[in-house]
């Protein structure tokens, strides 16, 4: 088991240029820990499992750019950019419970008290958004990003340069794309709809029974009522669903290969606010 946790802040600065576009900048500074647990075998007859247990962390630096394009009023173009932030930790590794002969022959292999060293990696991001605000107050949005997922790695980890976890998993890039429609019923009443899809990140022939994602969409219907100048009600009723990841593992002596499929991952979910303000000033 591993725990793998980001803490980050963008501290950013934009600016315009002209009358139509804004660009911004941004730094991503991550802090990152890392903890696992991992089982060791003892070789001598009667002892159970020992174990590993990893702890590091280190700070990792990246950068976004971002631009927004206002063709008229009505009408805006956004792009964000977010590099890819590959942080390196730095640690210390703890056995317990092992054999006498499995820790000493760890202890001959320099492992004991070893430096610790983990590499992971964020993929780079590439978004995009339009919005469109038509004369009738009906409004457009439509969204998509690109997750260069395949460049994605959990955690792997060296002790004294040696690769002991690896990641062999393989990913593939990661496509959504999400769009939205509102328009307004009277003057203090406004429906919309809206839903969005994503592929599955995890090819079938690479998918494990440990990481089953697959494809997720979902669609949903919002109520935004205005019963006063400083009260206002938003509810939105969604579905969502999850592919039903088939998987097959390699084939076992003995038993053969082990199949399974999800028989359904359906949800829905209701989400209910009440923002509560002044009124504009006259």
């Amino acid at each position: 088991e591993y725990e793998l946790v980001y803490i980050s802040a963008y501290p950013s600065i934009a600016t315009r240029l002209g009358d139509r576009l804004s660009v911004g900048a941004s730094l991503a500074l991550t802090y990152t820990t890392y903890e696992q647990r991992k089982a060791v075998p003892n070789i001598e007859p009667g002892y159970g499992d020992g174990s590993l247990y990893v702890e590091t962390d280190g700070v990792s630096v990246g950068y976004g750019l971002s631009m927004l394009y206002e063709f008229t009023d009505r009408t805006r173009l956004g792009v964000n950019y977010r590099s890819e932030i590959e942080p390196s930790l730095d640690g210390k590794a703890e056995f317990s419970d092992l054999g006498p002969i499995t820790e000493k022959i760890l202890e001959q292999a320099g492992l004991l008290g070893a430096a610790i060293d983990v590499t992971s990696r964020q993929a780079r991001t590439v978004s995009t958004g339009v919005y469109h605000d038509f004369s009738n107050q009906h409004t457009l949005t439509l969204d998509g990003a690109w997750i260069d997922f395949s460049r994605f790695k959990l955690a792997e980890v060296y002790v004294e340069g040696e690769h002991i976890i690896e990641n062999k998993q393989q990913y593939d890039d990661a496509l959504a794309i999400s769009g939205s429609y509102s328009w307004p019923v009277s003057e203090n009443l406004r429906l919309g709809v809206g839903g969005f899809i994503v592929n599955d990140f995890v090819g079938q022939a690479n998918r494990t029974m440990a990481f089953r994602l697959d494809d997720i969409w979902s669609l949903g219907f919002g109520v935004k009522w205005k019963w006063r100048e400083d009260r206002e009600l938003n509810v939105s009723l969604n579905y969502l669903t999850i592919g039903d990841a088939p998987v097959s593992t390699p084939e076992i002596p003995g038993i053969g290969p082990v199949t399974g499929r999800y028989t359904s991952r359906d949800t829905l979910y209701l989400r209910a606010s009440v923002s509560f303000g002044p009124g504009p000033r006259g």
